[in-house]
């Protein structure tokens, strides 16, 4: 008994999977042209959070600041994210 409830919890989980990275595929291609997927990442954070410090975003996307910043850097180059002080 204790098998069978292992096996179905592995294919349950591999059914999750399939659903998450189809969803991931489906966000990568409907960014706009030439915005990357950690791009499109922040992006998406961004509209849930709201305007937030960099130190923010970086802790919730587990990256450093620095990072924040190049993403930041040229999405605001392409006129998707405005920074304020």
């Amino acid at each position: 008994m204790q098998e069978q409830t292992v096996d179905q919890d592995v294919a349950l989980f591999e059914a999750l999977t399939r659903v998450l990275v189809g969803v991931a595929w489906d966000s990568a291609h409907a960014a706009p042209v030439g915005v990357t997927f950690p791009q499109l990442r922040l992006l998406l954070i961004l509209s849930d959070l709201g305007t937030v410090a960099s130190a923010r975003l970086a802790e919730v996307m587990g990256v450093n600041a620095s990072s924040v910043t190049r993403l930041a850097d040229k999405l605001e180059a392409r006129g998707y994210v405005h920074r304020g002080t």
